[in-house]
């Protein structure tokens, strides 16, 4: 896939974690070669802090179910340079705008979740396209829990900055069925922006139409042989020979 226009971005997401933290960052570094070795174009992580969308004030239940999986940020230098070094890029979601400021450096890619798609978001997505511009590095919309109005929205919001725009079509269902995904409503925006898959499915069954209809980005959740099995993302996540 490497020198075609496809690209596939394998999503880490929280199958990093092991019961220790050198454990677990060695299975953040591990996940990044396995995925280097299945094809993958693109990894992708996420970071959550006690800024993002889950604080204790907030939402403490959410903060403590999620704080194990919080990525430290002092991984970020190694796990960027293994990826430069195996040749994928490396991306992630950001859910606050002090992550943004502070750690969108390191990415070549930036991404906007599905439950950040809405009028409060504004601000969140305007950080990400000014860092964007910056760096020079494309930004990806997640549209899980979109509706037509609030795509609009954020994209005439994204006007004035200098950015590619990858609109990727989503259902956030962990898994998803693959009967849920119309592939076809995001076609109108085909010619104007990058369309891209974030397919929560099991299996690859969508991938060949979705390439049919010009999509050119495709992204899968990887987890490692020795993911553990109460992982949140475990459930949803390709195994390498399966990815």
């Amino acid at each position: 896939m490497k020198d075609n226009i496809c690209k596939v971005i394998a999503e880490i997401g929280s199958t990093w974690k092991r019961d220790t933290p050198e454990s677990s960052r060695q299975a953040a570094l591990d996940s990044i070669r396995v995925a280097a070795e299945c094809g993958a174009d693109i990894v992708k992580f996420q970071m959550l802090t006690d800024d993002g969308p889950w604080s204790k004030e907030r939402a403490l239940d959410k903060w403590e179910a999620t704080q194990p999986y919080w990525l430290p940020p002092e991984w970020l230098p190694s796990l960027r340079t293994l990826a430069a070094n195996v040749g994928v890029e490396f991306w992630m979601s950001f859910f606050d705008l002090k992550a943004i400021n502070n750690y969108a450096r390191f990415c070549t890619g930036l991404k906007l979740a599905s439950g950040d798609l809405a009028e409060m978001s504004k601000p969140l997505l305007s950080a990400l396209a000014k860092q964007a511009e910056r760096y020079n590095i494309p930004m990806a919309i997640s549209t899980g829990t979109h509706t037509d109005a609030e795509v609009v929205q954020a994209l005439d919001w994204l006007k004035d900055f200098k950015v590619e725009v990858i609109l990727m079509n989503c259902v956030s269902e962990y898994p998803a069925d693959w009967r849920d995904y119309n592939l076809e409503w995001i076609l109108k925006y085909r010619g104007r922006m990058t369309l891209g898959l974030s397919d929560h499915t099991l299996s690859t069954a969508l991938i060949s139409r979705s390439v049919e209809l010009g999509y050119t980005y495709f992204e899968k959740h990887l987890k490692l042989d020795d993911t553990l099995q109460d992982n949140p993302d475990f459930g949803h996540s390709l195994a390498p020979k399966d990815f």
